[in-house]
């Protein structure tokens, strides 16, 4: 998935820029996948592994909880809880399968739970800052499938006929790992996500196809649309199309002519926070308290989310305002957390809300996106995310998370910061590949205060009484501000210039921002990338790590870019940047 923007030099070796356009990267790739397992652990780790970990016993696992995931040769056992809809009863049915049939304990938190032994295939879960080798890609959903036997016992007992006519699509699906024999508390999540359609397959088997939460983003955030019955139900020319929202700030957003007899404009159906400025060709109509408004003035109903001209414009409309969205925010974090419980409806609980706080934190610049067309929950994440150098994905606990490429920060393997330290005992021979960056950037361009009516020409301004700065803004769709590194271009001869377009309002957190980037670009960097046997599902994205590499001349701390991990091989495969 992507990380902020136009970073493809700075993590070397991918193609694309970091665009702020909508359908530009944001999210992480997570390619969930299937393959073939028995569900047996991990062959083994490697001795720094073992070292940076306290040795654990597999009769110590009740009492340890999840410290298993980086313990050596213990037997999982993979479980899996699938819901759909039965037409039949009109009733959701929850399936409960497992690699080998399981039954937990009465006093367990799962008490006397049954899971049948029907499941076939192990996960292999692949996640990535990046999608398809490039950074500032189109962030999508992550797909694979859960193989299960099929048997007479199935077939005779009308749970396959269900199965098959069951409206899965939608629904909870949540993979578990846990050592065998260990309570259920005792597992962790691999998958929190749902199914995308029913069980498909013949006589010996089905696949159940399966996304991670990314999936449920894959929805549009306003389906409220015109009735076209005239008044504020819009005429006949708005019939069936989505009512306009303002997300964050946004400057010279057009409003729909949704009543024009009477003066009226829509900007927002969930309202508006503030009203900077209304503006016909440019220039300023002064605001008024009164409606209807005086002639030549304007008037604002925030709750409503329109405007009222006394009137017709000469021109043409165009509005700087803040929606009341997410409590009048423009902090994307803030924003985009809004967008997923509010207009979606996921719960807050499979939000990781200490990331998202942190990320808020972190990224506090002013944003803001106009949406005036069907726009799904995903547009809105790979807009707003990248803009403050962020991405989004889930993590192993099966929760969306959101963050920011950082720089590594440890000094030290001993650091309480490093997740993990890695040597050559603990690498596949042969696997470790050490890649430095293309040239860097010697300039960093923000394109920021978007112009939402869009790059005009001068016909549609009034020429007479626009001031020179509006005159500026209207005839450019971006504001750029940039930071330039004057010895990268002396250092890096085939260095060029790297512009991201973003969402970002105002100039000084554009200047931050170019600033930021250059700074954690500008620097000579690595990327490696290296294969190891240990326990998967144990790391996270953004994790830092401790390479000591004596072979290759390495010993640094680096963080965790990509991330592949199979169950059935008990490996796991690193792309480490720094």
């Amino acid at each position: 998935m992507a990380v902020s923007g136009d970073i493809a030099a700075a993590l070397g070796g991918v193609t694309g820029a970091l665009s702020g356009a909508v359908g530009a990267g944001g999210t992480i790739s997570s390619t969930v996948g299937a393959v073939t397992s028995s569900a047996s652990g991990a062959s083994g780790v490697g001795g720094s592994i073992a070292r940076t970990v306290s040795a654990v016993t597999s009769s110590a696992i009740g009492t340890v909880g999840q410290s298993f995931l980086f313990v050596p040769n213990i037997i999982n056992q993979y479980l899996v809880e699938a819901t759909y809809w039965n037409d039949d009863d009109g009733s959701e049915v929850t399936e409960y399968l497992a690699n080998h049939d399981v039954t937990f304990d009465p006093s367990d938190t799962a008490p006397s739970q049954e899971y049948e032994g029907r499941v076939t295939a192990a996960l292999q879960i692949r996640r990535e800052m990046y999608s398809d080798g490039a950074i500032g890609g189109a962030s999508l959903p992550s797909y694979g499938s859960i193989e299960i036997v099929v048997d007479d016992l199935l077939r005779d007992s009308g749970r396959l006929a269900a199965w098959r006519a069951g409206r899965w699509d939608g629904r909870s699906l949540r993979v578990l790992m846990g050592p065998e024999g260990a309570a259920y508390s005792d597992h962790v999540v691999l998958l929190n996500g749902t199914a995308t359609g029913a069980p498909s397959g013949g006589i010996g088997g089905l696949s159940l196809p399966i996304a991670d939460l990314q999936a449920l983003l894959d929805k549009p955030v306003q389906t409220v649309t015109y009735p076209g019955t005239g008044g504020f139900d819009g005429g006949a020319d708005l019939k069936d199309k989505v009512r306009p929202d303002v997300l964050g700030t946004v400057r010279a957003a057009v409003p729909v002519p949704v009543d024009t007899a009477n003066g009226w404009y829509d900007l927002s159906y969930s309202g508006l926070s503030v009203v900077y400025d209304v503006y016909d060709g440019g220039v300023r109509i002064p605001p008024t308290a009164s409606n209807p408004p005086e002639p030549g003035k304007v008037y604002t109903d925030l709750a409503a989310g329109r405007i009222r001209v006394a009137t017709a414009p000469v021109y043409g409309l165009a509005v700087d305002c803040v929606g009341a969205a997410a409590s009048g925010s423009s902090v994307a974090a803030t924003i985009c957390e809004w967008i997923i419980t509010d207009r979606l409806g996921i719960d807050i609980s499979r939000l990781d809300a200490s990331a998202f706080a942190a990320f808020g934190a972190a990224a506090s610049s002013a944003v803001g996106m106009y949406l005036t067309e069907t726009t799904t929950a995903l547009q809105v994440l790979d807009y707003l995310v990248p803009s403050v150098g962020g991405y989004y994905s889930s993590t192993r606990r099966g929760l969306l998370t959101v963050g920011r490429l950082r720089e590594p920060a440890a000094t030290s393997a001993t650091d309480p910061t490093i997740a993990l330290v890695i040597d050559d005992q603990d690498i596949e021979p042969g696997s470790l590949k050490v890649e430095p960056v293309p040239s860097p950037p010697y300039r960093w361009e923000i394109g920021y205060a978007r112009n939402w009516t869009g790059q005009v020409n001068a016909s549609q301004l009034d020429q007479q009484f626009i001031s020179t700065d509006r005159r500026s803004f209207m005839l450019s769709e971006y504001r750029v501000e940039a930071s330039v590194q004057a010895t990268t271009q002396a250092r890096n001869l085939l260095s060029k210039p790297l512009r991201s377009d973003t969402a970002i309002d105002q100039r000084a957190d554009a200047a931050a921002e170019a600033l930021r980037r250059r700074d954690l670009f500008g620097v000579p960097r690595v990327k490696v990338t290296l294969q190891m046997q240990t326990q998967p599902f144990a790391l996270e994205l953004n994790d830092e790590v401790w390479l000591d590499s004596e072979i290759n001349g390495i010993n640094r701390s680096l963080v965790i870019i990509g991330l592949d991990e199979s169950a059935r091989t008990s490996s796991v495969s690193l792309t480490l940047w720094g």
